[in-house]
């Protein structure tokens, strides 16, 4: 093997600062090395509305929880296939508010899209661009991964899409767990979401939750999805079940995730929110600029560098790949910024080791700028 290509264990060995898959806790790693069991078994069925009770306790709702093996993308498309907007709106400007835009186009499902994801915003939209509108399903994203912007005021969002007949469907993929949301009593018709962020598990399950005012939509209309037919899942959910063989490895896991969280509660995510606050700071005692701060959750940051050292040579490309050489690994996205992710409930002193890790980056830069 070339020497330049990285191992696998070499890689799992990173801390992952990103913004997912991220660190598995010790007992959810242990529980994804269990193997396999036997899914079609009354105990195993009894596992899963187990398993199911407690993720309707996370996302702090009555409704029911699906379990679906596919990626966040997967239950993305699966909301849009089994909602079959007539006239669809997204909210937000990110990323990831863009695929939901690029989903909906797939599907010949028109849409509209409007950037400004505050209730002000999304107010004045639905009073002026939108008013010749009737927007059946709303799609918004709890946190917005490329930025780690937070919707802000869904109460006030969910209630001005109902009183406009329409459904509130959100991706809680980024945000989920490490920020409080309140699905039942926020209004929330459809939840999705997946294993490999707030949870902690590693990649490849999935979670969708519909209310009822979501699947009397869906039932009203066409599924052209096989696989995605959410009406499948409800039915196989009543009996603790699933359509399709799930990744039973990582349901232990979730389940053991769902544990930790539960036994921790509030204080879950009162330390996660402490603990980047606390890189926030460090970050910016560096020189770090932070972009949106005023509107971020507790899990994601982007942090820019001055133009200045831009122009000295300091770039953040530059800045990602010496610390994936020292054992961190973030994300990169422009030689101007990068984001950090804190999912995981890393330790005070593991912030402050990670930041450290940088100082050390960005003074060997200066020294090899100098030296040229």
């Amino acid at each position: 093997m070339k020497k330049d290509i990285a191992s696998y264990s070499a890689m799992a060995g990173r801390k992952l600062f990103t913004a997912g898959p991220v660190r598995e806790i010790r007992s959810v790693l242990k529980a994804e090395g269990l193997g396999s069991a036997y899914m079609r078994t009354d105990d195993f069925r009894n596992y899963t509305k187990a398993l199911c009770a407690k993720l309707q306790a996370v996302l702090e709702t009555q409704n029911p929880v699906l379990l679906v093996a596919c990626s966040g993308t997967g239950v993305m498309e699966m909301a849009v296939a089994n909602t079959h907007p007539q006239m669809a709106l997204v909210i937000g400007n990110g990323h990831f508010a863009h695929r939901w835009a690029e989903i909906l186009d797939s599907h010949g499902f028109p849409c509209h899209v409007c950037a400004d994801d505050t209730y002000a915003g999304v107010e004045e939209y639905y009073r002026h661009d939108g008013s010749k509108y009737t927007y059946d399903v709303v799609f918004g994203t709890f946190c917005e991964s490329s930025t780690g912007r937070l919707l802000a005021e869904i109460p006030k969002i969910s209630e001005l899409v109902h009183r406009n007949k329409g459904v509130l469907v959100l991706d809680a993929v980024s945000g989920l767990v490490v920020n409080p949301l309140k699905t039942d009593e926020w209004g929330v018709d459809m939840v999705i979401s997946c294993a490999q962020k707030g949870f902690g598990v590693a990649p490849g399950l999935s979670i969708i939750s519909p209310s009822d005012r979501a699947l009397a939509l869906c039932r009203q209309r066409p599924c052209k999805s096989y696989y995605f037919d959410i009406a499948r899942y409800v039915e196989d959910y009543q009996r603790g079940s699933t359509p399709y063989t799930p990744p039973v490895s990582l349901m232990h896991a979730l389940d053991k995730s769902c544990d930790f969280i539960l036994r921790l509660g509030d204080k879950y995510i009162r330390t996660c929110a402490k603990r980047t606050g606390e890189l926030r700071e460090q970050m910016k005692g560096l020189g770090f600029s932070i972009t949106d701060e005023a509107h971020l959750g507790n899990c994601i940051t982007e942090f820019s560098v001055p133009d200045a050292w831009l122009k000295a040579g300091i770039s953040c490309d530059v800045i990602v790949s010496r610390l994936r050489g020292m054992g961190y690994e973030t994300v990169p996205k422009d030689q101007k910024s990068f984001r950090v992710g804190n999912y995981n409930l890393f330790r005070a002193e593991e912030i402050r080791d990670f930041v450290s890790a940088v100082r050390t980056v960005l003074r060997s830069m200066e020294r090899n700028f100098q030296a040229h």
